[in-house]
């Protein structure tokens, strides 16, 4: 696991106090100093480890490349399958010495009956051959003093052969299988236990090593108010930057007074300060890092209130809908004309990114200002808490008639997300039929009060099944009607019709189909609004709860992972009235939305907002959006993850097994369809995420805390089972 970063702003460590300190060091200095007793539970720990337990989450971070998802035998045993001819395994050792290892493993059989031989090599060093046997057993080998290092080791596997499943017959496994493996043991290591603060002090066991990851300018200081320990007990410090070796810092031994150890570096990336406890545990008395900062913290939007009338508000949300298959986000088919004209009169935020990469947790995001890990709505069954302060009803309290108008079956009543709403309705139909029913609403509504609007169309989500004036002028070369039907797409995902490049086209060419469809509905919202004179005094934002994946990471369909063909949405925001066109490049996301439109409207927000507004930027009082790292979270069906995304560079961690073979970095600018992951290229980068995604999840919301549905009604179950969601 791996530490944390402070940026300047109290936003990126949740529930971390970041104490500015005035004077220390010359007149006028303001200094900023973080206790690392308090970020204990941001840091990436490290532990000489007993046992590797394969096929659980513990053990994944440990495994690298040639190896497969982790997998439960009906037995209950946990494995993992060495995929390939090479499997890599890593280890922490605080000392080096001479160190005992156990592999307990099955190997496949190749079918001319040859035995299964394994080389295994060390930090590069040839250790041992041997012969494996078949059939589930452990295989004890020595791995020499000279061929470990202090700090991070590598194990590498070499297998003699390697067996497809699918070529042998009888199976559909075409993975290039070498043994099945439960268990990688250490025999000599005792375990060790967790590092420990005791108030300000922090406590580093005999045996591991802690890093902390800070976003700082050139020059830091770590220090310590004493060090206490048994004899020849220590404390080995260590720092390093991205694309840079390990560097040692100094040690602190016990007994020592205060210690003061100073690291200059590079301004740019953040910065690891590792702390390894050798030949006994320690105490350290008060540890902290302090550093200037290179500027003052920057200004909160909400200072700067801008008083306007109070406009109507629409916000219409389309379901499903990936930002790249709009025409103002460069898509070149002509699918979406109404809401390119929109953008040209208001500002489009050219990256948005979801909470969530499905609907449920989404909305909550979008109507609370709170990320999904706040406020917990994050299963099937999950209910909106009646203690959520939602978007309704704060406008509701301040005087505005609200109305909601749903289409996902999981937007419902009894789920808790009429709260706040005057007039609701779920209704599973088009984005046509939804459309009428919300120019009605606006018809019928006197005038008297501004207006809340929230629309929530489900076309383009599956079935992919467009009218047929849409399907014969977008997906004319579609001619087996049978595909995009939920049958076709329950075939494709449990294997019964093969995923072939053609299908996803298909598939792709209905979604299109379906998101002019779409926007046709949405222009015709539009003109009602004009006809009615509502249209320049009404704030217009649309958007999306997430996007779609076809194949791009393997898989069809959303809430599988946390990828940017699921998580990247449109985002066009018109202000009342209308404004030049304006794209802005920075990273903005569903939190932002509820901020903005109080800001919008004139009223304060609630102090759990986790969002930013982006009135500053609409109003044309600001140019850009504050940078700050932006939180994806998924917890469906088991498959748990979060992604974060900061300075040009996305993190996804995944928390069960099976999410994702390891953690994985992106590049954003230069890798937008994330195909290529530089963790091991930036690993620095990697840990200063991976402590925020830590220090994100220590405020999340319990699991068993959260309400939940006791069963979905009849019409509930069947517009569930329309969209495919259950059975």
């Amino acid at each position: 696991m791996e530490d944390g970063i402070l940026r300047m702003s109290h936003r990126l460590w949740p529930g971390l106090a970041l104490v500015v300190l005035f004077g220390c060091g010359g007149a006028g200095t303001e200094r900023v100093a973080v206790g690392l007793a308090e970020a204990l539970p941001t840091a990436e720990l490290h532990r000489e480890l007993a046992v590797l337990d394969l096929g659980t989450v513990e053990a994944r971070p440990h495994l690298g490349s040639g190896w497969s998802g982790d997998e439960t035998r009906r037995d209950g045993l946990t494995m993992v399958w060495a995929v390939g001819e090479v499997s890599e395994v890593t280890y922490f050792l605080a000392a080096t010495r001479d160190l005992d290892v156990d592999l307990r493993c099955s190997p496949v059989e190749a079918s001319g009956g040859e035995t299964q031989r394994l080389v295994v090599e060390a930090n590069g060093h040839r250790v041992t051959e041997l012969e494996l046997p078949r059939g589930l057993r452990t295989h004890r080998f020595r791995i020499p003093a000279e061929a470990a290092v202090v700090g991070a080791n590598s194990l590498t596997l070499s297998w003699g052969h390697v067996v497809v499943p699918s070529d042998q017959g009888g199976s559909d496994d075409d993975r290039r299988l070498a043994a099945r493996c439960d268990l990688i043991g250490f025999p000599g290591i005792g375990e060790v236990a967790a590092a420990e603060a005791r108030g300000s002090d922090l406590v580093i066991r005999a045996g591991s090593q802690l890093d902390f990851f800070f976003a700082v300018p050139s020059s830091a200081v770590i220090e310590t108010d004493g060090v206490e320990g048994s004899d020849g007990a220590r404390i080995e410090l260590s720092w390093q930057i991205d694309r840079s070796a390990e560097e040692p810092l100094g040690v602190w031994k016990a007994g020592e007074e205060a210690r003061a150890m100073p690291v200059s570096k590079p301004s740019r990336g953040p910065l690891r300060i590792g702390l390894r406890a050798v030949g006994g545990d320690v105490v350290l008395r008060n540890p902290r890092a302090r550093w200037e900062p290179s500027s003052k913290l920057a200004d909160d939007p909400h200072e700067a209130h801008h008083s306007v009338a109070r406009p109507n508000v629409l916000v219409y949300l389309v379901d499903t809908l990936r930002a790249d298959r709009l025409g103002c986000y460069g898509w070149s088919e002509d699918l979406s004309p109404h809401l390119d004209r929109l953008a040209r009169e208001g500002v489009l935020f050219r990256r948005t990114i979801a909470q969530s990469s499905w609907t449920k947790p989404s909305v909550v995001s979008i109507l609370t200002g709170s990320r999904p890990g706040r406020h917990g709505v994050n299963g099937k069954k999950s209910k909106l808490p009646e203690s959520a302060h939602t978007m309704a009803e704060i406008l509701a309290d301040n005087g505005y008639a609200t109305a909601g108008f749903a289409c996902n079956a999981y937007i419902t009543r009894p789920a808790g997300f009429d709260q706040g709403f005057e007039d609701f309705s779920f209704r599973p139909v088009r984005s046509s039929e939804i459309t009428e029913d919300v120019i009605e609403w606006l018809r019928d509504h006197p005038g008297d009060r501004p207006f809340f609007l929230y629309v929530h169309t489900v076309d383009p989500h599956a079935p992919y099944d467009p009218p047929e004036s849409y399907r014969s002028r977008f997906a004319g070369s579609v001619t087996d009607p049978s595909v995009g039907t939920v049958r076709h797409i329950r075939g494709l995902a449990s294997g019964e019709i093969p995923v072939t490049d053609e299908v996803v086209e298909d598939l792709l060419q209905l979604y299109g189909a379906e998101v002019a469809e779409n926007d046709h509905s949405f222009g015709r919202l539009l003109a009602s609004l004009d006809e009615l004179g509502r249209m320049e005094d009404t704030l217009i934002i649309y958007l999306s709860d997430h996007g779609e994946e076809f194949r791009e990471h393997g898989v069809l369909g959303h809430g599988w992972d946390l990828h940017g063909e699921v998580l990247h949405v449109p985002l066009v925001i018109r202000p009342p009235g209308g404004t030049s066109p304006t794209q802005v490049d920075g990273v903005t996301q569903h939190v932002d939305l509820l901020p903005t439109i109080l800001e919008a409207v004139g009223v304060e927000p609630p102090e759990a907002i986790e969002g930013d507004s982006l009135w500053p930027v609409i109003a044309g009082r600001s140019t850009s959006v504050n940078p700050r790292p932006v939180y994806s979270y998924m917890d469906y069906e088991g498959r748990r993850g979060m992604a974060v995304e900061l300075d040009g560079f996305k993190l996804i961690e995944p928390l069960s097994p099976g999410f994702l073979p390891a953690r994985q970095l992106f590049p954003t600018a230069v890798d937008p369809e994330e195909r290529h992951s530089v963790a091991d290229v930036y690993p620095v980068t990697a840990g200063y995420l991976a402590s925020l995604v830590r220090s994100e999840l220590s405020n999340h919301r319990p699991r068993d805390a959260s309400e939940q549905l006791e069963e979905f009604d009849t019409d509930t179950r069947r517009a569930l089972e329309a969209l495919g969601y259950i059975r």
